[in-house]
This record gives structure tokens, sequence and C-alpha cells, in this order.
């Protein structure tokens, strides 16, 4: 990360003790509860006691969010996994290894309330002791790592378009709040794109919650975003995929998002391809760093508002101010573009960055 200049990354949250990708041999550990036993979970280790915390999970979380801080990024902790409850339509179901299966804990909890083979039932609020399992969670998360600078949350990665789990995000987003109130620092707390179901739904979920910062389907994050929408952070995991084009990445900052963040397949372990040195992806990640640079470079970017029509090129982030305009233009491809700078006087600055290889002529 600090080598391509990013400042950025995801601490993703596993739920279940084993993987829900094609590599289904993956199995998670440690996790935030201490297996005691009587007796084995379907895993084939100890069942769970979920009164009793696992220490080495919470520690672990701790070092690596100050390891990030060390080097100037800042991380992003799940707070619940939506893939680790049910199916997906995948060949591998690992709601038989959640903490949250009856098989699996010493506590009588049973977050298969209807019996159907799945967990969808615990990202709701409709069994009082899971929910109150879980906020005691949260809240031991947030013990571990309020005092730190560079923490944001999100409650959940990719649940189902439901009403009853969009209540339970919304529950969670203002306990995490509620919670943090009372202590020495508050963080950010952001509500992500559900599915599978429908995107305009999931998009205005976002839009109507409580949460500091979203990330919307591809059907509003493609688009140029609104000053009355949440802060809006482009995830390509949301968007676009596992894709080759680093182009979204200057596209969403002309657009007014508030964050690039890209999924990077990396060395192949979940998605099977190993892309560490591979120019097309390497090329992606320079131009994560580019883009912050870029930005870090600007006044006042906060003032900067989405201004496509003031560049044929249709991307275009402007403070568009007579006294201190800024402007940050987007060529998709080559050739000739028009800036609209009539508003503008005075002498203006220009940096030209050649995305390909970096180079910027001023």
């Amino acid at each position: 990360l600090t080598a391509y200049g990013c400042n950025f990354t995801k601490l993703w949250m596993m739920e279940s003790t084993r993987d829900w990708s094609d590599a289904s041999g993956q199995y998670y550990s440690p996790i935030p509860w201490t297996r005691t036993g009587p007796g084995n979970a379907n895993d084939g280790h100890l069942k769970l006691d979920l009164d009793i915390w696992n220490q080495d999970y919470f520690d672990r979380l701790r070092e690596r969010a100050i390891l990030c801080g060390r080097r100037g990024i800042y991380v992003c902790i799940q707070l619940f996994q939506g893939w680790q409850i049910d199916q997906k339509g995948l060949s591998v179901n690992v709601w038989p290894y959640h903490p949250f299966n009856s098989s699996n804990n010493i506590n009588g909890v049973n977050g298969d309330d209807d019996a159907d083979g799945d967990g969808t039932e615990v990202h709701t609020l409709s069994d009082a002791t899971v929910t109150a399992y879980q906020e005691a969670l949260v809240e031991k998360i947030i013990d571990t790592v309020n005092d730190l600078d560079n923490i944001i949350y999100e409650i959940v990665n990719e649940d189902t378009v439901a009403s009853a789990n969009t209540t339970w995000q919304a529950h969670f987003i203002d306990h995490a709040a509620t919670y943090e109130t009372g202590k020495p620092k508050q963080h950010l707390i952001g509500m992500t794109k559900q599915w599978p179901g429908d995107e305009a739904t999931t998009d205005a979920d976002m839009d109507a919650s409580s949460a500091n910062w979203v990330s919307y389907s591809a059907l509003k994050a493609n688009a140029v975003h609104a000053a009355s929408d949440p802060v809006s952070m482009y995830d390509t995991d949301h968007t676009v995929g596992l894709t080759s084009d680093f182009e979204w990445i200057w596209t969403s900052l002309c657009e007014g998002h508030g964050g690039a963040w890209y999924m990077d397949e990396w060395d192949g372990a979940l998605y099977g391809s190993d892309r560490r040195n591979d120019a097309t992806y390497i090329l992606i990640r320079d131009n994560l760093g580019y883009a912050l640079t870029q930005f870090n470079l600007l006044i006042n970017p906060l003032l900067m508002t989405p201004q496509g029509s003031l560049s044929t090129t249709g991307y275009c982030l402007a403070r568009d101010h007579a006294t201190a305009g800024e402007y940050i233009c987007f060529q998709d491809g080559t050739g000739a573009f028009d800036l609209n700078l009539t508003t503008a006087t005075g002498t203006l600055n220009i940096r030209w960055l050649r995305c390909s290889d970096g180079t910027v002529n001023t």
C-alpha cells in the first residue's frame, strides 16, 4: 500500500470459521469467542462459549490497525459479514460453521429460527439473544480500537436486500454511534450495498440511513454524486467487480465520490489469479496513488463539486471561483479537449498527469 502511495485498506470480518469461496478448504482462526467445549463444533474443533472472548482476536485486530496507522493508512473495520450467513447461490454453504449455529456453541444460541438451513435471521432483530451477543461484539471491537485515529467502521458486507436487514443495519449504526458517544473518540460508521436484490432499493436505503458514509451499487455509484446524499465511497467490489481498468478511479473522483476503493485479486489466494506482477493491475494501483497525490495538492478539495459541463470530456471536479479556482479534469482517451474558465481570473497553475506512467508536466 505504501509503495503504491495508497492510504486505505479494509480489515474484513469473517463471521464463520470456514470460507465461502470456491477454495472452500479455507478455515479462519482466531475468531472472537473462545473454544471451550464440551463437544466439537461442525468444523471438528471444540464448541464455542459465546460468553468468553478470545482476546487473541482483538489483540490481532488492534495490532494490525496500529501498524497501518503508523504507515498513514486508514482501516475500515467490518463488523459483520453477509457472505457467511447464507449460501448466496454458491455450492458451499458456510452457515453450518457459524458461531450462532446451535451445533457450534454451548450457549443454546440458535440463529436459524425457521430451520431452513441458513442464518439470514441473525442479521435481523428477530432474536433478542442473538442481537445482544452482536451488540456485545460491536462494543468489544470499539473498546479495542477507540483510541486510534485511523479507524472507520462498516456495519456489514453485502447482506441480502431485505427490509428486516435494513432495520438491523440501522440499529447497529445507531448502537455503535451511541456507544462511542461516551468514548474519547468518535469514528465514521458506514452502510454498504446489500446483495443480491434490487439495486435501487439498496441505494435508497443507504440514502435514508443515518450512516456517515455509504458505498452504492453501480446504479448510483456510476453517476455524479449529489451533494445532498451521504459521503459516497466508490468501491469496485460493489460496482464493477474484478476490473482490469483504472479509469474508474478518475471518473469517480471527478464525479464527487469520496473514496476510490479497489478490490485487488493480488496473489490469487481467494480468486485464483496472481496479479502482483501483472502490468495491467500495477497500473490500477499506481493510479490510486497518483489520484491521492493530486488530491492532496489541492488547496480546498472539500469545497470542490462535480461540474462535468465545464469540460468537454464530461469529467471535472471544480471550485469554479474567481479568486480561488481549482479544477481536476480527466480525459478518458486521447485528443484535445476544452475547459471552460470564463469565471476564473488571474493565473492558474497547470499540471498534466499522464496516467500510463505517472509523468507530470507543469
